[in-house]
């Protein structure tokens, strides 16, 4: 099923609804303290949830506390629950009862088999010091204890372009998150305007596929200051040095749920800046930063017609394999509108940031399912690249041409 591409214009969104505000130092808290979320609604409307401070759990091998809080309101009520996409939201508290609000820290985790109004709130203190590390963590590395009974707020997959077939071959991305990417959406993708800004509770969209087939997870700005962004409260996909395209995202509906409530939403077209940091306090990143992409040619064709397609993937050597063979099989699917078997015949041109020039070629036929074997065979030299013990792949563009046909091309050896 093709996914429908929604056509709508974001309007500009004004940045003095939530400013800038203090963090709220940790040594003051006070359990029954209360305070207000701030999370994006339908339409763009940014809306506040009360809440109430229940305690803070110390050490719950993270490296930083976390604080317990109950989230109420109409709001939440509605959602029956902290819902998907809310991740990164927002607390504000008052300061020794004044009218200021000091920023407490970002709604990051929840109890899925408990109360969904209850959720753990990481510190501001530990998000702000995600511009500071600059180590790179190993793909799918996530700490283990402390957390036995919380886990992230769930975060909404969204794929535009992508068929339910396709989704499966996302299996190998979703494992290695430390994250519950639910719900996987099917939704469109959003003509953004160039003047939209973010600011503190803005819906936002992560992308790791962008052009022709969209890949992306839906969350929330936790604080926007001098063109820096920090986002989630949590990890994303737990890689530390990145560079992800950041867009808006826009909310269409929030889906009630007694499993997990979720945010509905379409994913922007245009860049705002990039994703720098993902780490285990959430998501760093910069207005204005052009994300670092590598950009992927694909040309299939029959006997008849030529199709073209080309998309950007984030530049991770571990997502490369699984974010292609979705390019590969999705756009199959597409262009032969059928599951059915056939001959392939590939040609591959992979470029280097040195010059070099790989070039490649390999057939194959499946009896039943063409667009499957393809695109497994398709990602097969990315995987050999992005596992080689000796360097680095420093990739600069991916040609990929496929030749493909109905009929079969098979041998048989019959005598040695």
């Amino acid at each position: 099923m093709q996914a429908c591409r929604a056509k709508i214009v974001l309007t500009f969104v004004l940045v003095v609804a939530i400013a800038t505000a203090e963090d709220f130092p940790l040594s003051e808290l006070v359990e029954g303290q209360n305070g207000f979320g701030v999370t994006e609604g339908v339409g763009g409307k940014l809306e506040r949830f009360p809440i109430k401070i229940l305690g803070v759990q110390e050490d719950p091998s993270l490296g930083f506390p976390l604080i317990l809080i109950r989230a109420e309101g109409e709001l939440i009520d509605q959602a029956e629950g902290i819902s998907a996409g809310m991740s990164g939201s927002p607390v504000y508290l008052h300061k020794d009862d004044q009218q200021e609000k000091s920023l407490l820290g970002a709604i990051a985790y929840v109890f899925p088999e408990s109360d969904h109004h209850l959720a753990l709130v990481t510190p501001i203190s530990a998000m702000r010091g995600l511009f500071d590390e600059p180590e790179t963590i190993p793909f799918g590395t996530w700490p283990t204890g402390g957390l036995t009974a919380a886990v992230p707020v769930a975060t909404p997959l969204l794929l535009s372009g992508v068929s339910s077939r396709t989704i499966d071959r996302l299996g190998p991305l979703l494992r290695e998150s430390p994250l519950n990417f639910l719900p996987i959406q099917t939704g469109g993708t959003v003509q953004s305007d160039e003047s939209t800004s973010l600011e503190a509770g803005s819906a936002i969209s992560i992308q790791l596929v962008r052009g022709d087939i969209t890949v992306a997870a839906i969350g929330t700005v936790t604080e926007v200051a001098n063109g820096e962004v920090l986002a989630l409260g949590h990890s994303l996909l737990g890689l530390g040095n990145v560079s992800f395209p950041l867009t808006t995202a826009d909310i269409i509906h929030i889906v009630p749920s007694d499993l997990v409530p979720f945010k509905l939403a379409n994913s922007g077209t245009h860049i705002l800046g990039s994703i720098i940091q993902d780490r285990f306090a959430g998501l760093a990143g910069n207005i204005d930063k052009k994300p670092d992409l590598l950009p992927v040619n694909i040309s299939l064709s029959d006997t008849r017609n030529t199709l073209i397609r080309k998309v950007e993937i984030v530049r991770e050597e571990g997502l490369y394999p699984t974010l292609l063979q979705v390019s590969v099989q999705q756009l199959l699917d597409e262009i032969r509108n059928e599951v059915s078997g056939g001959t392939g015949e590939l040609a591959w041109e992979i470029l280097f940031q040195t010059g070099d020039r790989l070039t490649m070629l390999q057939q194959t036929s499946h009896r039943d399912d063409l667009a499957l074997a393809t695109s497994k065979i398709a990602a097969e030299p990315l995987k050999i690249l992005s596992i080689n013990p000796f360097e680095t792949p420093d990739l600069k563009q991916v040609n990929l041409n496929i030749r493909y046909e109905k009929y079969l091309r098979t041998a048989e050896l019959v005598n040695v």
